[in-house]
Parts: C-alpha cells; structure tokens; sequence
C-alpha cells in the first residue's frame, strides 16, 4: 500500500460554530455536520485497511511569534494557539496512537513541517486529502503535494470552506492538482496505489 489519508486542520476554531472562524471571523463552513460524519466513516474505512493517518493542525505559539500578521488579524488574537480548545482537532475525530500529527503555521501543510517526511517514511505515493477550507489550506497542499511528486485525490464530500469558496476550490484542484472524487473513490485509490 502507498497511500495515506491527511486530514487538514479540522479543528474547533474552523469547524465548530463557537470556534474563531465562525464566531470572530464570521465564517462558516458550508455542510460542517455532514463533512464530519463522513470524515468519521473514512478514519473508520482507513484503520480498517490499515491506510495511514495524518492529522495537520493549524496553530501558532502562544506569543504569536510565528503567526501570519494577516490571518492573525482576521481570527483575532486567541485564534488556534497551541494547547487551547480552538486548535484541537474536533472531539469527533479521535486520533489514535497509529496516527500521526503534524503542526503547521501557514495554508501548506508541506511548508516549514515535517509532512513530506514523514510521508516518505511511510512509503506513501498517493494522497487523499480531506479537511477545511478547500480553498484554503487543502487546495495550496494540494498543489505542492503534485509538485512533490505525489498522486492527489481531494475528497469531495470530506472538505469544506466558506460559502461558493468550496465549489471554487475544487474546480481549482481538478484542473491540475488532483483528482477530486467521493471519499470512497479516493481511499480505494490509495488502497491501489
């Protein structure tokens, strides 16, 4: 097997209504309770046949040292600092001890973190993205996942973003950064390789 599935930044502060980008930001992700849901029966399908996990988060330190001025501006100043309830993953998403975690400060989950290495430890060539915001953070490691090297697939009804923002970043990924397909579709692929 040489996929592995990476679940982006689903965490309170984007997911959850109390969370930064819907109560700071005003941002709420669009069929948050149904990409949750499905996300729970992909971690489920994944462990089964025993595809790897990786979990990104979006987080800054707590002296915001490393956060994106820009960003920062926009969540406010508590927004996904690490160890507090904004920057956990959901409660929904238990994450295992096979699972792995990786932290990041910007949209590009390959950008400043150890992702291509531990991806490579894995043996992994496929990728099935999942996570918020589409149009955000999956689309930009989407696009340098391809300029790595990998085969990407973005699960269509396992992301989210704001409004139109995910129709715009799908249609944006299938025009040459992955293909974007059901979760179901995607994680057979990475079964395959």
């Amino acid at each position: 097997m040489t996929g592995a599935v990476v679940v982006i930044d689903m965490q309170n502060g984007f997911c959850h209504p109390y969370g930064s980008a819907a109560k700071v930001a005003g941002l709420s992700m669009r069929n948050m309770d149904e990409v949750i849901i499905e996300h729970a029966r992909l971690l489920a399908a994944a462990r089964a046949a025993g595809v790897p996990i990786v979990f990104t988060r979006y987080v800054w330190r707590r002296n915001r040292l490393d956060a994106d001025p820009a960003m920062a501006a926009v969540f406010g100043p508590e927004a996904f600092t690490e160890g507090t309830w904004d920057a956990a993953v959901i409660s929904e998403l238990e994450i295992t001890e096979r699972d792995t975690v990786v932290d990041k400060r910007r949209f590009d989950a390959f950008l400043h973190t150890d992702l291509d290495l531990v991806l490579r430890a894995l043996g992994t060539r496929r990728l099935l993205l999942t996570g918020v915001a589409t149009n955000g953070c999956v689309e930009t490691t989407a696009r340098t996942a391809v300029q790595l090297g990998y085969k990407v697939s973005v699960a269509e009804d396992a992301t989210s973003a704001p409004n139109d923002q995910h129709k715009a970043g799908l249609a944006s990924i299938a025009r040459g950064f992955g293909q974007v397909e059901p979760w179901r579709t995607a994680l057979d692929r990475c079964l395959k390789g």
